[in-house]
């Protein structure tokens, strides 16, 4: 991992202290009023609290907190920093705070970092669909972010918040939020200076002494019942006593501020004031920092005397046994005037300060600061020793936007490393093409990325061989030279384990895509081990569950494949508490209705399948998803619409590929669309399109960037062509091709379908019993793991040989197995089950089964509450239910879900 654990680092602590609320101070005058108004706001779904600082909005929140903790009420707490305009760091703070409270969402960085802004999104509101308790969740100093992304993202939440939660954006400003509109409408209630202000008596209080009217009218009519001005006011006054007269202002409320913090200022020991000034730099106040930013020794006495001085106007808070400390913006504002009078202490501090942030891994924060200071060649010099992968596997795409954000272009320009960030950035976002044309540019300018102007060639040459190796294997299916890019590139970075990590995982997935399982899983145990021996099991361990999936498919291992995905959907409890990623529910969920598919032949599972497919998100989901998946899907739509419908879908299937420039699954969906043409009887197309795409060449090994589900797909479209024109020595050599790799890779699946080929070939020539001897073999292949797939998919050709295969040599569960295959065939004939689900009932039974409510079923599927109530009468009418629980219940004894 990066520096310190991400237990006891600075950046940890930091975002842990605002995800709690600060401790407030025990006299505020005007609580009792404000609390009151808070309350009543809670009837309403949102409530703005707008004033400027110093109105006491954020100790008013945090009474209201401990207010509702003695009503049982759950509490998320969120302070904004200004790098959360990025939406997906928005959104990471939101899920981090509701985790915090309770909530079932993602909270570890490194899964946060990974996740899209629209899957972070529906995260969120899914985890607030399942609280079935009153909830209130505080968004404070919201100014920082206020941005149209984010907006959209808030105003998505709170039209989506289901009863009992409540949630209250503070800030400076309105925000560009439709409030006008929510307010018309009784959705928001707005809380604003007036309302959060001193009154007259609440002076008098404040002041703590016996009144003098004279004194509290003027105080009142100079501040206006303004908090912090009352407060500076009051410490002013302690210090110096009755001779704290005030003097005639413009009647400007902040002058008379600004004048009193000035003279509170001025009641501090010049070495306090120092502190103070030379630290204005920073929000946040550790004493290591301000040592080092100050290149003294004596910040934490002075910060103590300090706290003494201001009271509550030095905030303090505590995270991992480390106390921190927050200046109030009035006086930070002053003191940041003062420091920016003196440019020679102002660039110091500045540097200083950017390398503590850099050092305790606040990268933005850092970068800006280096920017300012015009110390842009010390950035690069930096940035040369941060490893790119492990920060974007620590902290998400989102950091990189965040760095990238803050650097001039011109300095990009000269950088090859911001410009391979940049080419990182664009690929996780999608823009595929983007990213290799950048990459490739890179490469030439770079020489092979073995010439670094910033003198560091080692590491460029790691970083960019990783990226291609990324690249390639997402977009290609297989880089060129798999093997000896990851032998150079381990061989260069022999001290960076994460990077050997990285070459595991791109070999793993080399190897799923040739079909080598085998070796697939020695590189699969590689990887975890790396992970381990350097304390990434959380996230890592998770995403190589994927893969022992996505293996255990392939071989045909079906239970051990449903045995993993069921543990990913059904137990998600044994998933670590913030560690929960919703791509891995997904994949199991995707996992499930593909097994059930296999087993059972349901067109409810191929609904589920294309359900899940969708959720991944065409970016997110990779070539081996795809390859299982779009059979399952084009199964199901031949069997419902026919023939018009699969060309379609692989029609649409090629579009999406070709829009991000992924050639990856191209040979597979030309395999299919032989396939189902030959099926459809469409002989003269098939054979067509064998020429243009082909096939031949790739059925037999010839095309290595094909991969193996296309290779086998080949195989079995060539088959049925074959069947078609009773080419029998061709159907033959194509069987026997089929079983012979089925057995050698350990491929279950197409070593049953060469029997079948082989056996309705053996059949078609009049050879009963070599017929029986294929058939059985099909039959003892898909015993153990129950396959029905792959005999119903030759439907009434294969009906005939089923029925005279002789039971005498088939045991009792063969013999069950035959049963079930001439039941499934006999089903496909009849018409259509009238108490079926229909595909967008199944899809919402599914939503429904993950907790999701009417509202976010609509929203996910962009259609109103009132159609998803309408569909949901028919699902419980079909299934003879009266409940939300009850359909799922039924559906999942079906093995639908």
């Amino acid at each position: 991992m990066m520096g310190p654990s991400e237990s006891t680092s600075s950046r940890m602590r930091a975002a842990r202290r605002r995800l709690q609320p600060p401790r407030p101070p025990a006299d505020t005058e005007n609580q009792a009023s404000v609390l009151r108004s808070l309350n009543a706001a809670r009837h309403t779904p949102l409530t703005l609290v707008i004033a400027p600082a110093g109105f006491g909005k954020t100790t008013a929140l945090a009474h209201w907190c401990e207010a509702l903790a003695g009503q049982n009420v759950a509490t998320a707490w969120y302070s904004v920093a200004t790098p959360e305009q990025d939406p997906v760091a928005f959104l990471a703070m939101v899920s981090r705070s509701l985790a915090r409270a309770g909530l079932d969402c993602p909270a570890e960085t490194d899964v946060l970092g990974g996740m899209s802004a629209p899957a972070l999104l529906d995260a969120v509101i899914l985890a607030l669909d399942r609280w079935r308790k009153p909830l209130v969740l505080i968004i404070d100093e919201y100014e920082r972010v206020d941005c149209a992304p984010v907006a959209e993202l808030v105003e998505t939440i709170v039209e989506n918040l289901p009863p009992d939660l409540h949630i209250l954006i503070s800030g400076r400003t309105k925000p560009r939020l439709p409030f006008a509109t929510w307010r018309l409408q009784g959705l928001t209630r707005i809380i604003e200076a007036a309302d959060l202000a001193l009154s007259q008596e609440d002076v008098a209080r404040a002041l703590s002494i016996e009144a003098d009217p004279a004194e509290v009218e003027r105080l009142y009519t100079l501040t206006r019942g303004w908090p912090v001005a009352v407060q500076l006011y009051k410490l002013w006054r302690a210090q110096v006593g009755l001779e704290a007269n005030t003097r005639n202002f413009t009647g400007k409320v902040e002058e008379v501020a600004n004048y009193f913090a000035q003279r509170v200022f001025d009641t501090l020991s010049e070495e306090c004031r120092g502190l103070l000034i030379e630290l204005a730099i920073l929000e946040e106040i550790e004493v290591a920092a301000a040592d080092q930013v100050r290149a003294k020794t004596d910040s934490a006495p002075l910060l103590a005397e300090i706290e003494r001085h201001l009271g509550p106007l030095l905030s303090r808070t505590d995270a991992a046994d480390v106390v921190a400390y927050r200046l109030h913006p009035l006086l930070r504002s002053y003191a940041h005037a003062e420091l920016e009078k003196q440019p020679t202490l102002f660039s110091a501090v500045r540097l200083a300060a950017a390398e503590w942030l850099w050092e305790n891994q606040h990268y933005p924060e850092s970068v800006r600061l280096y920017v300012q200071a015009g110390a842009q060649d010390r950035f690069l010099a930096r940035l040369t020793g941060l490893q790119l992968i492990k920060l974007f596997l620590n902290y998400g795409n989102a950091e990189l936007r965040l760095i990238v954000r803050e650097v001039p272009q011109a300095v990009i320009d000269r950088s090859p490393r911001l410009r391979m960030m940049l080419c990182l950035i664009h690929f996780k976002e999608g823009l595929f093409a983007e990213s290799r044309r950048l990459l490739a540019a890179l490469r030439a300018e770079t020489e092979d990325y073995r010439r670094d102007p910033d003198g560091d060639a080692r590491s460029l040459e790691i970083e960019g061989n990783a990226l291609e190796l990324l690249f390639d294997t997402y977009m290609r299916g297989m880089p060129e030279q798999p093997e000896a890019t990851c032998e150079r590139t381990m061989e260069l970075a022999r001290d960076v384990p994460l990077v050997w990590a990285w070459c595991h995982n791109v070999m793993l997935v080399v190897f799923q895509f040739r079909g080598e399982m085998d070796a697939a899983e020695q590189e699969l145990n590689a990887a975890a081990a790396v992970y381990e021996s350097i304390s990434m099991t959380s996230f890592a361990s998770q995403h190589l569950e994927m893969h022992r999936i996505l293996i255990a498919l392939a071989k045909g291992v079906l239970h051990q494949a449903a045995r993993i995905a069921g543990g990913l959907v059904r137990h998600p409890h044994q998933i670590p508490a913030g560690v929960k990623d919703p791509g891995l529910q997904t994949m199991g969920r995707l996992t499930l209705a593909i097994v059930d598919y296999y087993q059972n032949h349901r067109l409810g599972a191929a609904d589920m399948v294309a359900f899940a497919i969708k959720q991944f998100g065409v970016g997110e989901a990779w070539s081996d998803h795809r390859a299982f998946a779009w059979p399952v899907m084009l199964d199901g739509a031949w069997r419902r619409h026919g023939l018009d419908e699969v060309i379609d879908q692989i029609e649409s299937h090629r579009a999406q590929m070709r829009q991000r420039d992924v050639t990856a699954s191209t040979a597979l969906l030309d395999a299919l669309e032989v396939g189902y043409l030959a099926r459809s009887g469409k002989l003269d197309r098939a054979k067509a399109r064998i020429v243009e795409a082909g096939l031949e060449q790739i059925a037999k090994g010839e095309v290595p960037a094909a991969g193996w589900h296309a290779c086998e797909q080949s195989r079995l479209a060539l088959g049925r062509v074959a069947l078609i024109e009773e080419n029998w020595p061709r159907l033959r050599e194509i069987g026997e091709t089929m079983v012979a790799t089925g057995a050698n890779l350990g491929r279950v699946a197409g070593e049953i379908h060469g029997h079948l080929l082989l056996a309705l070939g053996h059949d078609r020539q009049g050879d009963g019993p070599s017929a029986s001897v294929s058939l059985r073999s099909a039959l003892r292949l898909a015993l153990p793991e129950q396959w029905l797939m792959p005999f119903a998919q030759y439907g009434e050709a294969l009906k005939p040989l089923l029925l005279r295969v002789p039971s005498t040599g088939l045991g009792g569960a063969e013999q069950v197995l035959v049963e079930r295959i001439v039941g499934a065939l006999q089903e496909e004939q009849k018409s259509a089950d009238p108490n079926a689900l229909s595909e967008r009932e199944a899809e919402i039974v599914a939503h429904i089964a993950e907790g999701a409510s009417n509202k976010l079923v609509a929203r996910r599927l962009g259609i109103s509450d009132n159609t998803v109530k309408f569909h949901l009468k028919k699902i419980y009418a079909k299934l003879g239910v009266s409940s939300r629980q009850a359909a799922v219940a039924r559906v999942m004894e079906q093995h639908l879900l």
